[in-house]
């Protein structure tokens, strides 16, 4: 089957599908786009009218400020459009639901997640992740993803793992559900526990495993996700041990090292303000010494005593306390 074949069939009306109106008068040539666009105006977007509505081809349809299904918080825009990106991961499909949601990254992990996924972008100045799918929930999964490697909960290598099955599981889940009118009504225990995972800001890592359905293979993935990626052999246990007494014993020096060129450098100061000292009263004055520089001012009602013997001077004033002194 060829790849313009490919794109026919995955953008066709998905069989189980309920009955949509296309009171729109959508005139679009994605027939699963233009589903989309009325199973969100029935559930998800029911009690929100569209920002904007490009009925011609190649157009779409977008929401501002959607509540989440857990209604928790608001994605800052939801749109279909009318186009058929080809995307083969996890399974082939087509990407025409886009959903914006503001989300701070650290810029080394938002440079790899075009490693997780191509329909994952981030936008740094707005500090947007824009996520591409085709249906909500897998937009939903991607998200939460992101956030576990954001915080270090999980490294590039897992994600690009977990991704795989976390859409997968999602997809299976949002099947059942297509069938139905309002497809809220339906039951959609991993995309909850996901949502409240993304926006509830008391909800930790533990919690989101705990919450996790137990028959979900997800669960196994994310139990300890941080010890999935050491190696279970005994050099690989025993290096990371090498490697931190290394680094302890580096530390110790380089803390060493430094405490001895402060202490140089207390012993340097402490010598220098010696040779420095204030001068002891009556010092004398060497006569040939060009630092010599007398004035009447200076020396005042003082008085000036020369030791014939050494050719040195002593000047004092009235109360024996010396006005000028050199060495």
């Amino acid at each position: 089957m060829s790849h313009r074949e490919n794109i026919s069939e995955l953008t066709r009306i998905p069989k189980g599908s309920h009955s949509r109106m296309n009171y729109y008068n959508l005139c679009w040539k994605n027939l699963l786009a233009m589903l989309r666009v009325y199973e969100s105006e029935a559930g998800l977007c029911k009690n929100i009218k569209p920002k904007s509505i490009d009925r011609t081809c190649g157009g779409e349809v977008v929401w501002r400020d959607v509540d989440v299904q857990c209604k928790l918080g608001k994605w800052d825009r939801f749109l279909i459009r009318d186009i058929a990106p080809f995307h083969n991961k996890p399974v082939p499909h087509v990407d025409s639901l886009f959903i914006v949601l503001y989300y701070p990254m650290k810029i080394n992990k938002a440079r790899q997640l075009i490693d997780i996924s191509q329909s994952i972008t981030y936008l740094g100045t707005a500090k947007h992740i824009i996520v591409g799918c085709h249906f909500t929930a897998a937009a939903v999964g991607s998200i939460v993803i992101v956030k576990l490697f954001n915080e270090n909960y999980i490294d590039v290598k897992y994600a690009i793992k977990l991704y795989d099955v976390v859409i997968n599981e999602l997809y299976e889940e949002f099947a059942k559900t297509m069938s139905l009118e309002d497809q809220r009504t339906g039951k959609t225990p991993l995309r909850d526990v996901y949502e409240r995972f993304i926006f509830d800001k008391c909800m930790t890592f533990d919690d989101l495993k705990k919450k996790l359905p137990s028959s979900s293979s997800t669960f196994k993935y994310i139990s300890n996700p941080r010890s999935a990626s050491k190696s279970t052999s005994t050099s690989a246990r025993t290096a990371p041990r090498a490697s931190s007494s290394n680094k302890s014993k580096s530390i110790n020096d380089a803390r060493r090292i430094a405490a001895e060129k402060r202490q140089k450098r207390s012993n340097s100061r402490k010598s220098l303000s010696n040779s420095r000292r204030k001068p002891t009263k009556d010092r004398d004055v060497n006569l040939k010494s060009p630092k010599l520089r007398m004035s009447e001012s200076a020396l005042g009602k003082g008085s000036v005593n020369v030791d014939l013997g050494t050719k040195r001077v002593i000047v004092s004033n009235s109360g024996g306390t010396p006005v000028f002194n050199s060495s």
